[in-house]
């Protein structure tokens, strides 16, 4: 078996929740977001698994650039809800 089977399967987990609706820092979600979450992450990884002419490694910048944007999105909210402090 291989030991690296599962790589980057926890940052996965992290985008899907994120691109669901979850909040990073908690306190906001939904199971349904959770569900689109993981549905549109199935459609970007099959989309680029399938297509030829991109290479599989880019799921993975996909993933980051996901993680990326979630944390600024993050910061955002909180400093909406917190008055800026």
């Amino acid at each position: 078996s291989d030991a690296a089977k599962g790589m980057f399967k926890e940052l996965e987990a992290i985008a899907i929740a994120v691109v669901g609706g979850i909040l990073m820092t908690g306190g906001f979600g939904s199971i349904v977001g959770v569900v689109f979450g993981a549905v549109t992450f199935g459609l970007v990884a099959n989309a680029v698994f399938f297509i030829p002419w991109i290479d599989g490694a880019w799921f993975r910048v996909f993933v980051g650039t996901v993680l990326l944007a979630a944390v600024f999105a993050n910061e955002r909210i909180r400093k909406r809800i917190t008055g800026g402090i």
